[in-house]
């Protein structure tokens, strides 16, 4: 297996990611837990390959192996949804809002008087 990318690396490409949608956001203390909560995940995973690997090299039974692959591929697949999860918070923060483009019609329908009664001017 391939190394995996630690725990503050992923935090750094994370923060990297949210300054480059707006560098005024800060992030709130929940979002900052699940930081640390991503990378304590990248960091166990790691942790888990190489213990999968130890046991490869020593010749430890295939399940262990299997076992600590798929702890580590659990791992990181929460970290990633983590880290989706505060990517579309500050996506939802900084965008701005649109209006429906039906409802914009209907507005524009009826301040133009044309079923108002009233002549457009």
């Amino acid at each position: 297996m391939g190394s995996r990318k630690r725990g503050a690396d992923a935090v750094a490409a994370i923060r990297a990611t949210v300054a480059g949608l707006d560098p005024d956001v800060v992030l709130d203390e929940r979002e900052e837990n699940l930081l640390a909560s991503i990378a304590r995940a990248y960091n166990r995973a790691a942790d888990l390959d190489r213990d999968a690997a130890k046991a490869r090299a020593s010749g430890g039974s295939p399940r262990r192996v299997t076992e600590l692959a798929a702890e580590a591929r659990l791992q990181e697949h929460q970290a990633e949804r983590w880290a989706a999860e505060i990517i579309r918070a500050v996506q939802e923060a900084v965008a701005p809002t649109t209006k429906d483009w039906k409802a914009q019609k209907a507005a524009n329908t009826r301040w133009s008087g044309r079923y108002s009664g009233k002549a457009a001017r």
